[in-house]
């Protein structure tokens, strides 16, 4: 046989006199294009390359692309359930994705010129809804429900279901109707999941409830019993908003439930999409999710309430009109404070003035975890034009054998009172940094990054305006806890700063002793330059007599922490005018955590569900406070961020200052005029930047609008709008051991 017929020899000549092969990009091994070129690209230069061909398409829908963008990134990001399906090693390749778009997406859609929906759709809850609450990250929702007459039930709905939009995993009846609804991630036993607060009323009398707790208004004051059936009318019916005067006694509940993710994620497997007969049989052999954590029963209506965790273990605290109350959800032990009598606008009883003068309410109230102080906000009830006050309350170190018997009077920290120039019509606060623990992605990935800012937001009119009182955190040494400068002490700096006179802008007298600061219209006037300080001083706190702090030294970041005041650099007040028609009636803000929601209401709408008018997205256009020089990687931090973000701010035109509201581009007229015949219910996250409501002319269905793109993906797994193999098959494998597992799961522990 010829040498030049051998195979070898054959593929020996033929490499040197065939044509030779264009080696190009795509010919590099997958490994090397993921491991070694895509790290070096932005998230813009990612979504550009997916054009390129499929390979690149499915390359860039890698798990381990989007973590390492994760790893690197430092804008703030939206929270996950806090369980081991969400943990780092376990996050999915959508999952990441979307973090990654909607942190850079949300803030500059709701600065743009004209925030646009960039999804919309419905679905039913084959019930009324009543009321509802997103939780933060908006991947649940709470909903209260009503079937039928008076049938009602708390409803839980999973959102960005795979093979579902929105699918309800769990619902429990309830004697009546549940309002001021309340939901967030806590930890409860050592189990994590959604803590769910809300209250609801009913006549006190057995007899009254077992007559059907109803009267007709139109009927003589006559026992319950001897009413006919057909002119019974449910006391649930009524606003919760409003001071009702029943016939009949009534006595009002705060419930708080915990529900474990582990029970909703069996729900939320998408290898048994609901309906199916193996989803049925999964959920059938589980116990029902809800676990009720404490109910608290008064005579007295509860104004507000808030829950968190403080020094590891969950609070829960309501207001009812002037005392507080806090009770821990593990050592059940109760706190009772009273607000003290607000200083040169109230009086406590003394022998002269046996009743006191006590005119000031609650309006608001926040819990904040880091300094273990709650936030209240307090007006007068009577003269809306009174100046609002702002202050910070130590939150009470419960015992763990015994409980305080009386009520205490509780004295401000730190108080800060503002004149304003027009009547108050709305107050509310912002969602604090929650403290969450386990497996939280979010917080591993900050751990050390600056929490948002806390703020208060009050609406007035004649003319509309709003004001923002920003709250920035301040980082300290955790050696500098407890240490506070006195108000007096910055109140004297503003003084010797020549700061001039305010009350007058205010329309009324300025209080002997009060610091007081006109809120004007123009964002630039709306700082503490307009300060006017009396030589006297408030009363002494037990603040002023705290010893000096240790002198600053560098501190590495994990021996920091985060801390709110009502003076200083990180205080800022911030006040803008709007020039409204007639036809807007009455101006709410949905507060969210660092993105506002103004709603408006048609003007002469009295009903309890009212036209809406339109919606507004509020921005803080305001640059925050210089970070303290002690700690450089804040403002690298800072900067890094702007930077991620400055190609979408660019692209979708933001807004500048005094533009700090702009009309949102609502879907199709069809729909815009289903809610201006009537708003049954309406709820914000701005985690996610979703809205959901309900019309008067569908109170079965939800509307869910999406202000920030997000990636998608079909029943299969496969990618929107190209299908692509699923790059997260591997993750959605899971042992025995998994969250997904059938048995083992849940505790079944009711206990309260």
């Amino acid at each position: 046989m010829s040498s030049a017929s051998h195979p070898l020899m054959r593929r020996a000549v033929s490499r040197h006199t065939a044509p030779r092969k264009k080696w190009t990009l795509l010919s590099l091994p997958n490994d090397t294009l993921v491991d070694l070129i895509l790290i070096h690209l932005c998230v813009r230069d990612i979504l550009r390359l997916r054009s390129v061909c499929k390979l690149i398409y499915e390359l860039t829908h890698q798990p381990m692309v989007w973590k390492r963008i994760l790893r690197t990134f430092h804008l703030p990001l939206p929270p996950l359930p806090p369980t081991l399906h969400y943990s780092f090693p376990a996050l999915s390749s959508i999952e990441a994705e979307r973090l990654v778009i909607r942190a850079l997406a949300a803030e500059a859609n709701w600065r743009s010129t004209m925030p646009k929906a960039y999804k919309v759709w419905r679905f039913c809850v084959y019930a009324d809804v009543m009321s509802m609450k997103i939780v933060p990250g908006g991947k649940y929702v709470v909903a209260s429900i009503r079937e039928g007459t008076n049938r009602y039930a708390l409803m839980l709905l999973m959102m960005e279901h795979r093979v579902k939009t929105a699918y309800p995993v769990a619902k429990i009846s309830i004697p009546s109707k549940a309002y001021k609804l309340e939901a967030k991630y806590m930890s409860y036993r050592s189990e994590m999941g959604i803590m769910i607060s809300y209250v609801r009323r009913e006549p006190k009398r057995a007899s009254d409830r077992k007559a059907g707790h109803v009267f007709h208004p139109l009927e003589p004051i006559v026992s319950l019993t001897e009413r006919s059936p057909a002119c019974r009318v449910d006391v649930s019916d009524y606003s919760e908003d409003h001071i009702v005067d029943f016939p009949v006694p009534v006595r009002y509940e705060l419930n708080v439930l915990h529900c474990p993710l582990s029970a909703l994620h069996i729900a939320e497997d998408p290898r048994f999409p609901p309906g199916s007969n193996t989803y049925t049989e999964r959920i059938d052999i589980q116990q029902p999710p809800f676990q009720s954590v404490t109910v608290i029963r008064s005579n007295t209506a509860f104004d507000y309430t808030d829950f968190d965790v403080l020094d590891g273990a969950p609070y829960v605290v309501a207001v009812q009109e002037r005392l507080i109350l806090f009770k821990n959800l593990v050592s059940r032990n109760v706190q009772r404070l009273r607000v003290g009598a607000l200083f040169g606008y109230e009086e406590e009883a003394s022998d002269n003035l046996p009743e006191g003068i006590f005119t000031y309410d609650i309006r608001a109230i926040r819990i904040l975890t880091r300094q273990r102080e709650l936030l209240v906000v307090r007006t007068d009830r009577k003269d809306a034009t009174m100046p609002l006050a702002l202050e910070l309350y130590k939150i009470p170190d419960d015992s763990e054998t015994s409980q305080a018997p009386d009520v205490q009077v509780a004295w401000p920290r730190s108080v800060h009172t503002i004149a304003t120039a027009s009547p108050l019509i709305h107050v509310t606060i912002s969602a604090a940094p929650s403290s969450t623990d386990g497996e939280d992605v979010v917080a591993v990935l900050t751990e050390h990054a600056e929490p948002p800012p806390v703020s208060v937001f009050v609406v007035m009119r004649d003319p509309w305006h709003t004001v923002q009182f920003r709250l920035w955190p301040e980082r300290i040494a955790k050696a500098e806890v407890g240490h506070f400068r006195p108000d007096s002490e910055w109140q004297a700096e503003m003084q010797a700063a020549g700061a001039p006179a305010a009350a007058a802008a205010a329309g009324s007298d300025e209080e002997e002793g009060e610091v007081t600061q006109a809120l004007g219209g123009n964002p630039d006037d709306a700082s503490e330059d307009g300060m006017a300080v009396d030589g006297a001083s408030n009363p002494p706190t037990p603040q002023e007599a705290s010893p000096s702090p240790p002198p600053l030294s560098p501190v590495p970041l994990k021996d920091t922490t985060f801390r709110f005041q009502l003076y200083g650099p990180f205080f800022k007040i911030i006040s803008y005018k709007y020039s409204a028609n007639a036809t807007l009636g009455a101006l709410r803000i949905l507060p969210g955590t660092t993105r506002p929601l103004l709603v408006g209401i048609q003007a002469g709408d009295r009903r309890a569900t009212p036209s809406l008018h339109d919606l507004w997205a509020y921005s803080d256009l305001v640059a925050p406070p210089a970070p303290h020089a002690r700690w450089p990687e804040d403002k690298e931090r800072r900067a890094a961020g702007e930077a991620e973000r400055g190609w979408v701010d660019a692209a979708l035109k933001c807004r500048e200052s005094p533009a700090a509201v702009a009309q949102l581009a609502l879907p199709p007229r069809a729909i815009r005029e289903k809610f201006t015949r009537g708003l049954v219910a309406i709820d914000w996250d701005d985690w996610s930047m979703s809205v959901c409501g309900v019309c008067v002319d569908e109170p079965t269905m939800i509307y869910l609008f999406h202000f920030a793109p997000t990636p998608t993906e079909k029943q299969d797994g496969h990618r929107v709008p190209i299908p692509v193999p699923d790059v997260d098959e591997r993750f959605r494998k899971v042992p025995e051991t998994d969250p997904y597992a059938m048995s083992g799961i849940i505790s079944g522990n009711t206990s309260k």
